[in-house]
């Protein structure tokens, strides 16, 4: 009975997940019990250039499904970029040598975090896309992209106008660190 039931509930699944105006179809092929779903902009990631993050809305209200999706977005994609330049910016510190490092890995954190919050005002949406189900609600998928160059740039600037860490910053080195880490997140994102 219940081997019966999930099947019934898998079909159900796949049957109201159809009918939402997706063109892509579910897979059922994961087991008795479950349903694999493409989604779209599934191969949409992170890559050596580009942060990339996709997200979800859902509402009975169009537009507010469409706001919460590139909400989402933006959110995860900040959390992505700060906890990457959060990674570089400990690499680079483990590499240079400066006199009270202490003080200066206080002011280079401080102002990874001015740029970061800087930069996302040019996080942009690449593409979006909208789906209706029978019982009205919309789900809108929103794409969002952000260059890393931008995000570099506008951390170097930042540290370069600050006195404290202007002096002793090796811009060069930061960028080999940068990219270092860049290509790690690509890495991990595409397995």
């Amino acid at each position: 009975m219940k081997r019966i039931f999930a099947v019934v509930s898998a079909l159900a699944l796949v049957i109201s997940v159809a009918s939402c105006g997706s063109k892509t179809t579910p897979v059922v092929s994961a087991g008795d019990d479950m349903v694999e779903i493409n989604q779209p902009f599934a191969g949409f990631a992170t890559d050596a250039d580009c942060f990339r993050f996709v997200g979800v809305g859902v509402s009975p209200d169009q537009a507010a499904a469409g706001k919460i999706a590139r909400l989402n977005a933006r959110t995860e994609l900040g959390s992505m970029i700060e906890t990457m330049v959060k990674a570089v910016t400990e690499q680079y510190m483990n590499q240079v040598t400066v006199g009270d490092k202490q003080e200066y890995r206080a002011k280079m954190e401080e102002n990874a975090r001015v740029a970061v919050a800087q930069a996302l005002k040019g996080s942009y949406q690449k593409d979006s896309k909208l789906f209706k189900s029978k019982d009205g609600r919309y789900t809108a998928y929103s794409a969002m992209e952000m260059p890393k160059k931008v995000v570099e740039d506008a951390v170097i600037e930042v540290i370069s106008k600050d006195e404290k860490t202007a002096l002793e910053f090796d811009q060069f080195m930061f960028k080999k660190t940068f990219d270092a880490e860049m290509e790690k997140l690509a890495a991990e994102q595409a397995q």
